[in-house]
């Protein structure tokens, strides 16, 4: 009993900080989703509405749109990219160190940067690149006797997903490449001896010890892409529904228009999506064990 109390008594700290920044604002969250609180009429009374903002949600016309290009960009830029080239980047890391390149650890460093950059320098360098008039990739075509493009205007959903690879690869790189280098390399080797492939290797050894770490890493990757709308603001602002997802969607309501009740509801409905694809990929990894 006496030891239990201590481990309680230590973990206090981290539950009461778990408690005030998460589970106390998710909520709150979901209680305002249920009211009609507005910031233009702050001063006024605010009524329980009950979940009337989300039948609004599902009738709204923009939903079906809005639902879309969240599929899109999440798959494209969290699953294909961050996490499939964090994988990728990851076995090239560990094979470069492997073989004592010494150009790896560079390598290494500039990948990183891009992740420890803040979100809006990511975006001041994006559009500094993809703008029409100045920008630097209209800037080299027009030197080679090229027309500019409208980058942000014609490929709006595909500069976006770009940036966000670019921006959020190493995050999965980093701990992909630990769980890589925690194989033992004599497993690796032994299959080598015995003639097997690289992927042939990496199916059959690498793979099956790193599928606990690749799936938590998927996991924190579509979260992240969910939630995520600063960079999407600072290149197209939306693009006219073209690149407007349901992290921005609750950004503008709530935030713009002043509906925070509704934007609240898009917002649990957004963290409803990130347990759903942490309990189906949670499912997944278990079966395989």
């Amino acid at each position: 009993m006496n030891r239990q109390r201590a481990y309680l008594a230590g973990l206090m700290p981290a539950l009461l900080l778990i408690g005030l920044f998460y589970i106390w604002p998710a909520l709150w969250a979901i209680w305002v989703s249920l009211t009609d609180l507005n910031l233009s009429t702050l001063g006024g009374t605010t009524a329980f509405v009950g979940v009337d903002n989300y039948r609004r949600f599902f009738s709204d016309p923009d939903f079906p749109l809005v639902l879309r290009n969240t599929g899109v960009f999440v798959f494209a830029s969290a699953v294909l990219g961050q996490f499939g080239l964090g994988l990728g980047l990851a076995l090239l890391f560990d094979h470069a160190e492997a073989r004592g390149f010494g150009l790896a650890r560079p390598a290494y460093a500039a990948v990183l940067l891009a992740w420890i950059s803040p979100l809006v320098l990511v975006g001041f360098i994006w559009l500094g690149m993809l703008e029409f008039y100045d920008g630097a990739l209209n800037a080299m075509l027009v030197g080679l006797g090229r027309e500019p493009i409208d980058w942000l205007g014609r490929f709006p959903m595909t500069a976006i997903i770009v940036a966000d690879i670019w921006r959020g690869t190493a995050f999965a790189m980093v701990i992909l490449l630990a769980a890589v280098r925690s194989v033992p390399r004599s497993i690796s080797e032994a299959a080598q001896l015995d003639g097997a492939g690289t992927w042939r290797r990496f199916i059959d050894q690498t793979w099956p010890l790193i599928q606990g770490v690749a799936s938590l890493t998927l996991v924190l990757t579509i979260i992240s892409a969910l939630g995520g709308f600063l960079l999407i603001d600072a290149l197209t602002r939306g693009a006219n529904f073209q690149t407007t997802t349901l992290a921005l969607y609750a950004y503008d309501r709530a935030f713009a228009q002043f509906e925070i009740g509704y934007g609240a509801a898009i917002g649990v409905l957004i963290l409803g999506l990130n347990l759903v694809c942490a309990l189906i990929i949670a499912r997944i990894a278990g079966g395989r064990r």
